[in-house]
């Protein structure tokens, strides 16, 4: 099975911090990786004899996809999101709120989310689709213009994905017809 690791600010037991990584993990992580084949972990319950910062450090760059929770810049996180990137593997980013998000980071694509109230099934949806392109992604060869073509068109529709306004992708649609591209019945 492929492995989520999940990178959140944890906090003590009956604490906000705890309850919110709970949430998040059980209710839309889970849900959505068992769907996409996926285990998720994450450091508190990890039961090793080793140090705990090297079991993290491991997990990073064994995981096939690092989801971070970057609320509220905990430098933990920041630390393991940094050294998941500097590994060049697959990672996602989640927030509550993308104006929190660290300069430095501010222009990488993250899914915003909601604790209070949330719409669960929305979110849920979005996440997958995300994970789902992230996936695909290392399978393109990064020197083709095919390649560049593609990592461009699935950077268009995980922007659609994550504001939820299709309109740009319509209207690429609309300008490869113009040009005589066909949109294959698998490609929509």
């Amino acid at each position: 099975m492929k492995k989520i690791f999940f990178v959140t600010p944890i906090g003590n037991k009956n604490t906000d911090v705890r309850r919110t990584a709970d949430f998040v993990m059980n209710t839309f992580l889970r849900p959505v990786a068992e769907s996409l084949d996926f285990d998720v972990l994450r450091a508190d319950p990890l039961q090793e004899v080793s140090d705990i910062s090297n079991t993290i450090l491991e997990q990073l760059a064994s995981a096939d996809l690092v989801i971070a929770d970057t609320t509220g810049a905990n430098p933990n996180v920041m630390f393991e999101l940094g050294y998941r990137m500097a590994l060049n593997k697959p990672y996602l980013i989640l927030t509550q709120n993308v104006d929190e998000i660290p300069f430095d980071i501010r222009g990488i694509r993250a899914l915003q989310y909601e604790v209070t109230a949330p719409d669960v099934e929305d979110f849920k949806e979005r996440l997958n689709q995300m994970i789902r392109i992230v996936e695909d992604a290392p399978s393109l060869s990064a020197g083709s213009a095919e390649a560049l073509g593609e990592r461009m068109g699935a950077d268009m529709l995980a922007n659609a994905i994550q504001s939820g306004d299709f309109s740009t992708l319509e209207n690429f649609v609309r300008l490869a017809k113009k040009f005589g591209s066909t949109i294959d019945e698998d490609d929509k």
